[in-house]
């Protein structure tokens, strides 16, 4: 696949999966997008981004490793900690 296609894979899941937390009345979306924030700053881009906001706003150009990096950083970090809660689960 090209680095487009994967890109655009990247970005159409992202976007089921935030259509999906806006649905639960916006309740879980708050610390999903906060670590959207969290990921423009370990990158050191500027963003914008309010609560009550639908989504981060860039302030500036980014590469594509960086825009898959900030789609996939919340998913990695709820992963890693369901993987972990599932672990001491068991």
């Amino acid at each position: 696949m090209k680095r487009e296609q994967i890109a655009h894979a990247v970005s159409y899941w992202a976007n089921r999966l935030d259509e999906f937390l806006w649905k639960s009345d916006g309740y879980a979306v708050v610390p999903h997008e906060l670590l959207h924030v969290l990921a423009y700053r370990l990158i050191r881009k500027p963003c914008q981004y309010r609560l009550g906001d639908h989504a981060v706003r860039p302030l500036s150009e980014r590469s594509l490793a960086e825009q898959i990096f900030v789609k996939l950083f919340p998913l990695a970090i709820t992963g890693g900690l369901a993987v972990v809660a599932f672990g001491l689960w068991l």
